[in-house]
């Protein structure tokens, strides 16, 4: 959906098909996509949690609390000094959310092209240098996949 109005209107769309008919996953999906790209995450993430309970091997589901779980890893870790270790244990508990969610979706479908560039992603961000080759070697599969991703 484009930005603005028609944001919206795509909102109230899948909003009226989601209390339509509860069970669409890809519905519930496609709504927590335009709430993560608004920024109401928090909302998103209770949205992929319900695509999971109603299909545990939902890779879109997986992958979007892949994406939210990183981002809220980076923002406590631009809210936080190097001293904080209360802070730097929650980007911990984070990022592992996120590998995990990853982890998850990639066993279920190895090639999927945003799972791979995400983790891929996470690796070359948060791992330091030890994380580099991994990170190539997941940016290099997503391409095999799907050469104009």
């Amino acid at each position: 959906f484009a930005a603005g109005s028609c944001q919206e209107e795509g909102k109230k769309l899948l909003q009226r098909a989601i209390d339509l008919e509860p069970a669409h996953v890809g519905a519930v999906c496609q709504y927590a996509r335009l709430l993560q790209e608004e920024g109401t995450t928090d909302e998103a993430r209770r949205m992929f949690d319900t695509a999971l309970n109603l299909h545990p091997q939902n890779i879109d589901a997986l992958n979007g609390l892949g994406t939210i779980y990183e981002a809220r890893a980076q923002h406590v870790w631009a809210g936080t000094d190097s001293t904080d270790e209360k802070g730097e244990k929650e980007r911990r508990m984070l990022l592992e959310k996120a590998q995990s969610m990853y982890t998850r979706a990639l066993a279920l479908a190895p090639l999927h092209p945003d799972t791979l560039s995400n983790r891929g992603a996470l690796l070359a961000c948060h791992t330091g240098a030890q994380g580099h080759d991994e990170a190539e070697h997941c940016y290099r599969k997503a391409l095999q996949g799907a050469p104009n991703h």
